[in-house]
């Protein structure tokens, strides 16, 4: 799991509202953080479509905001938890125009209220369901509403990694980024 702040203006909105250091939560399914999935824009540039993406260095966002902040955490899974969590996000990558970002229940938020809504997420909401969904946490040691810095206050201890994302990255990846 990746709890970052890119910087970028919603970024800066987000934390001016919330206080909180970091602003987004991906899951990665590979130890170099080389794709991230979440659910946030789709566009580097413009921030309103938002569905659900694959994230890294070499596109997108966290391209266009080098020095993003980022805590790692690590979860250990079996085996067989990690090739359903892979399938299980593989299948809804292949189907990502279904999927939508929750952004009345983003909105909600600050009401400390829940906007259920089919196929609609926020990047909070997806990792929160994975983690449940696949045995890795229970839902009650979640609060109702769920943000990224609860991920934080719930797992900080067990941060492996906490900098700027280029930091973390293999240096291979980066000099693929640079000839992009």
């Amino acid at each position: 799991m990746v709890i970052s702040n890119t910087g970028a203006l919603t970024a800066k909105i987000l934390k001016r509202i919330t206080k909180a250091k970091y602003n987004h939560v991906s899951l990665s399914l590979k130890d170099d953080l080389s794709e991230m999935y979440s659910f946030g824009r789709r566009w580097k540039y413009w921030a309103f479509f938002g569905g659900f993406m694959k994230e890294s260095l070499r596109w997108g966002l966290f391209s266009r905001f080098p020095k993003t902040q980022v805590a790692v955490f690590p979860f250990e899974v079996s085996q067989t938890q990690y090739h359903a969590i892979c399938s299980s996000i593989e299948k809804m990558y292949a189907d990502r125009k279904r999927y939508k970002y929750n952004w009345w229940g983003l909105f909600l938020v600050l009401f400390h209220k829940k906007a259920n809504r089919k196929r609609h997420y926020f990047c909070s909401e997806f990792v929160k369901k994975v983690l449940v969904d696949f045995g890795i946490e229970k839902e009650e040691n979640f609060p109702y509403v769920t943000t990224p810095n609860d991920f934080l206050a719930l797992y900080g201890g067990g941060k492996t990694y906490e900098g700027e994302l280029r930091a973390y990255a293999p240096p291979d990846l980066l000099s693929e980024q640079q000839a992009v």
